[in-house]
């Protein structure tokens, strides 16, 4: 678990400082932490939503969502890159 936490925070780390670069907006910063926490679920349950969900503490419905949100936002602003 321990392993686990770590290479997490490596990965938030490397996405605040990659968002810091390019001077993007906090809310892209969270988002992309959001989205790595539920992508985490996700493997760790073999991309059973339902099992992620739990794991999460939230509705499946809600996940699912959060999801939908998640990709339309991160499409967003990897355009305004461009």
């Amino acid at each position: 678990m321990e392993e686990a936490i770590a290479i997490m925070q490596d990965k938030l780390r490397a996405i605040e400082i990659e968002a810091y670069q390019a001077k993007l907006p906090m809310d892209f910063v969270l988002m992309a932490m959001k989205r790595q926490f539920v992508v985490a679920a996700l493997q760790r349950c073999g991309n059973n939503q339902c099992k992620a969900a739990e794991l999460l503490g939230r509705h499946r419905n809600t996940l699912h969502r959060d999801l939908n949100c998640l990709n339309k936002t991160m499409r967003f602003y990897r355009r305004a890159e461009r």
